[in-house]
């Protein structure tokens, strides 16, 4: 199956969990420390794929699970009010990645380029002349 979205590298997500492992630790989020834990086990061998807007799991259990917005269809997922699987967490993170992604490259397409200064002084030499 071919992903509709770039799948980040698995070290990548990785890394942003471990961000949010240090701020659920932080404040003693042990729930999510332990789903943050679970993915980080589980990532490295699963099979990551976007289908219109689902983000697909080939588990390393051997199923594969859909995370739609509304949540996931394991059975950790129905049990829990479809949110603390670990299966959420990472459509969470890749959202999180994709949103730091479009924002650097909205600050760098907004960075002055260099016909800036040019105009910048022919404005002045317009009205110094009025």
């Amino acid at each position: 199956m071919t992903s509709d979205i770039r799948i980040p590298r698995t070290s990548d997500i990785i890394a942003r969990a471990l961000d949010y492992r240090a701020s659920a630790v932080r404040i003693d989020d042990t729930a999510v420390v332990a789903q943050i834990d679970r993915l980080i086990a589980n990532l490295p061998s699963a099979r990551l794929c976007w289908v219109l807007g689902t983000l697909v799991i080939d588990s390393p259990s051997g199923h594969t699970y859909h995370v739609t917005r509304g949540g996931c269809d394991c059975l950790n997922g129905q049990r829990s009010h479809k949110r603390q699987c670990w299966h959420v967490l990472a459509r969470e993170l890749l959202e999180d990645i994709f949103d730091t992604e479009a924002e650097t490259a909205d600050q760098e397409a907004d960075a002055p380029c260099a016909v800036w200064p040019r105009v910048a002084a022919a404005r002045s030499l317009i009205w110094a002349r009025l």
